[in-house]
């Protein structure tokens, strides 16, 4: 209405661009909230042919073809504004999401991931993202069941890191996430991507859904999910290692026992 209000009086009263103004703060709202301000050129003709045919041989005409005329640029000047934007954007995304990666492809600790994660989610414009682990997982294209019972190791909420246990909080995996840990009181969103390296199915990933450009989150995962796995491998060999080493320790302890007795049993004979 206040749109409307104010192309009449432009036209009608000779006021200095009111329309326009007015325009330009609608257009600011749209761009703001996401919207596409491209459709305004659809709105600004079917303005012009409502409006023209009752103007024929006016007075008025003219006024009226150069107000609609500077809101077609306007509405383009801005478009290329935000389009670029946009660019400028994706491209600072793009640029924390290789520091990321740098940042994942030399660490082989899950805590020491999880804190590069928590660090670094809010330059993404991500406010909540949650990382989980299956229990156990037989997972696969043959065997589609997933584990009963998984662990939370990372919840970053509404920009801050909730404490949780060093060896992660477990959960039934059907409740995705543990309702306390969730947002509270808004609406929210999740995107769930699956942590997974080849045919090993690691886990998930989950972000509250903020932008829009979804390759953020897919490239996250995978940077995560190699670097998961990475550790999970060193874990595993780290364990085999001390497994090893005690069962060296319980074998010598077993030979110097041997070989004390095989010397006792010697004095005897030699007795």
């Amino acid at each position: 209405d206040d749109l409307l209000l104010a192309f009449g009086e432009d036209i009608f009263k000779g006021t200095q661009k009111s329309f326009l103004k007015q325009l330009s703060y609608i257009l600011d709202r749209e761009s703001s909230s996401g919207k596409e301000i491209s459709s305004w050129q659809n709105i600004i003709s079917a303005l012009r042919s409502i409006i023209l045919p009752f103007l024929e041989n006016s007075k008025y005409l003219a006024t009226t073809e150069s107000i609609l005329q500077q809101s077609r640029v306007m509405i383009s000047e801005l478009d290329v504004r935000k389009r670029r934007f946009e660019v400028l954007l994706n491209s600072r995304k793009e640029n924390v999401l290789r520091s990321i990666g740098s940042y994942l492809i030399t660490s082989y600790d899950t805590n020491k991931l999880m804190d590069i994660i928590s660090s670094n989610i809010g330059k993404l414009g991500i406010p909540s993202v949650y990382v989980i682990l299956y229990e156990k997982s037989n997972f696969s294209a043959t065997n589609k069941i997933v584990s009963e019972k998984s662990k939370i190791i990372l919840a970053h909420k509404d920009g801050k890191r909730i404490d949780l246990p060093p060896e992660g909080r477990s959960f039934y995996t059907k409740d995705i996430i543990p309702d306390d840990l969730l947002p509270q009181n808004r609406f929210y969103s999740l995107i769930i991507e699956s942590l997974h390296f080849n045919t090993t199915y690691i886990g998930y990933i989950a972000y509250e859904a903020e932008i829009e450009d979804g390759n953020v989150y897919s490239a996250l995962a995978g940077q995560l999910s190699s670097s998961l796995y990475g550790a999970m491998l060193l874990e595993r060999q780290n364990q085999m290692q001390q497994n090893l080493q005690v069962t060296l320790n319980d074998m010598t302890d077993k030979a110097d026992h041997v070989s004390s007795q095989s010397g006792v049993i010697s004095d005897n004979v030699a007795d």
